[in-house]
Formats: C-alpha cells, sequence, structure tokens
C-alpha cells in the first residue's frame, strides 16, 4: 500500500458520511458478520488495490477501492438507490487528501447480488482514484 492509503481513506469516509448518505446507518471498515436488522443498510469500506501510476516528474498510483452496501429491504431497490448516492457524491470528484496535490475520484463499476443467506442485498461500488503526490 502507499503512504497515503490511510489518509486517502479518512477522506473517503469523510465523503460517505459529510453529509450522510440518506438512509445508511453507518459506515464502517470492518466485518460487520453480527449485524442485526437494526444495523442495514450501511456501508463497509472493502477491499483496496494500488497500482503504480507514475508520470512525468509525479509520483502516483490508481488506487481501487471496493465500496459494499449491505440492505435488508425486499428487493434491490434500497440498495441501489444508496449505490446511486454514492456515485453522486464521489463520481468524478476531486479528494482532499494530505501529501497529495491532486487525487480523483471515479465509479469504476457497480453491481448488485443476493447475499447467499437469501435475505441480504449486496452491493458493490469499485472506485479508480487517481492519486499524484
Amino acid at each position: 500500500m502507499t503512504a497515503y492509503a490511510w489518509p486517502l481513506q479518512q477522506a473517503l469516509y469523510a465523503a460517505l458520511t459529510d453529509p450522510p448518505l440518506d438512509g445508511v446507518t453507518r459506515v464502517v471498515d470492518h466485518s460487520f458478520a453480527d449485524a442485526g436488522n437494526g444495523d442495514f443498510p450501511f456501508v463497509q469500506i472493502g477491499e483496496a488495490q494500488s497500482l503504480p501510476n507514475d508520470v512525468q516528474c509525479s509520483t502516483g498510483s490508481d488506487e481501487y477501492i471496493d465500496l459494499h452496501v449491505w440492505s435488508r429491504y425486499r428487493g434491490q431497490r434500497e440498495v441501489k438507490e444508496i449505490m446511486g448516492a454514492i456515485h453522486a457524491a464521489l463520481h468524478q470528484s476531486t479528494l482532499a487528501v494530505d501529501g497529495l496535490s491532486s487525487c480523483f475520484a471515479y465509479v469504476d463499476g457497480q453491481r448488485v447480488f443476493t447475499d447467499p443467506d437469501g435475505l441480504t442485498r449486496h452491493g458493490v461500488v469499485t472506485l479508480k482514484i487517481t492519486c499524484h503526490i
């Protein structure tokens, strides 16, 4: 991971919580396997991958981060609405990250499926965040 991986996650958390996403109970970065019905819907900052993206006179990377949306709403409406709010908040946005001269976020992909428990809807929003020092 890059030296700015944690400050980047902090900026991402701030973008997801201030202002808060409509209807989301919390944003976490850990497994929430013991979540009860009252904990849904929530967003989990998930897997991250960092790929070098150096350009002339600038060191940088492309950071791919998965945001997981968890919902117990019957049907896909709630998870898709939250994913739409994430898209509105982060697609083609600039994040302020300490130590970086530029940090641009894009929604790189989205998918929705039913979790193996048959009750939980699971959405994944993959972000591509291009960063330069």
